[in-house]
């Protein structure tokens, strides 16, 4: 299992992994990006393996074999981590031939025996494996392994003084490149920024001036307007002599 996440050859993982390289190898960036990944899980995973199976017990209980309900699962994946790679390989490496995995996935033009290849803009023929980009993946995901064995096996190099060395990279991974960090400061910052201004919005000009503004306006109003009304005929006629009054008064000194 270990060696089919590495990308080694002829494990399940390597065929995938050459895959990858072979379509991004005309993009340079992606392509040693993709080289560089395959190094470092090579890397980590031969740190996995070492630390686990070889590295110092941590653990409370006496370790034993899990039950069949476990290990069964595991045994056929190591089985297809093994074999099953094959079923997808190119055509030119497929002990199925014909009945490979990309024969009833790869649409194209139907070669030699029906098999689907074409050339590519790049130079290379699709539905064969590229030798120049294995070579070169095997050999980064070799020399991963190579460093792990010596930080973690051999123990030649002090993973410890790499450590203190590299703090400052180190500090970044242990934070996870301080997403979380970023993440609290949008949540605690800027959301909860956010929240208090739209409740000082919501509590003191939507409801306070708009809503609660109009509607005690109008209540006003409307005891103003009510206290004139007394139901007293002299009271309204008073009104109406001081209302022409005033009309007249106005109509005199306009003209």
């Amino acid at each position: 299992g270990t060696l089919a996440l590495c990308g080694i050859f002829p494990f399940a993982g390597f065929w995938s992994k050459d895959e990858v390289l072979a379509v991004s190898h005309h993009a340079t960036i992606l392509y040693w990006i993709g080289v560089v990944v395959a190094f470092m899980t090579a890397f980590y995973m031969g740190r996995c393996f070492l630390t686990v199976f070889y590295g110092k017990y941590r653990g409370h209980g006496h370790p034993h074999e899990s039950p069949a309900v476990m290990w069964v699962p595991l045994a056929v994946l190591a089985v297809f981590a093994i074999f099953g790679g094959f079923f997808g390989a190119p055509a030119n490496m497929n002990p199925f031939g014909d009945h490979g995995l990309q024969h009833y996935l790869i649409v194209g033009t139907a070669g030699e025996h029906g098999v689907p290849h074409w050339p590519t803009d790049h130079g290379h023929v699709e539905g064969a494996l590229h030798m120049d980009v294995a070579a070169i993946g095997t050999l980064f995901a070799l020399a991963g392994i190579a460093l792990s064995v010596l930080f973690y096996g051999t123990k030649t190099f002090s993973a410890e003084k790499a450590k203190a060395k590299l703090k400052p990279i180190h500090t970044l991974l242990i934070k996870k490149y301080y997403i979380d960090e970023f993440y609290l400061f949008l949540v605690r910052k800027v959301q909860q920024g956010i929240a208090v201004v739209a409740n000082f919005i919501e509590q003191y000009i939507i409801i306070g001036i708009i809503v609660n503004g109009i509607a005690g306006g109008t209540k006003d109003a409307g005891h103003r307007l009510r206290s004139m009304q007394t139901g007293r005929v002299h009271n309204y006629v008073t009104v109406v002599l001081a209302g022409i009054t005033l009309l007249l008064f106005f109509f005199v000194v306009w003209s």
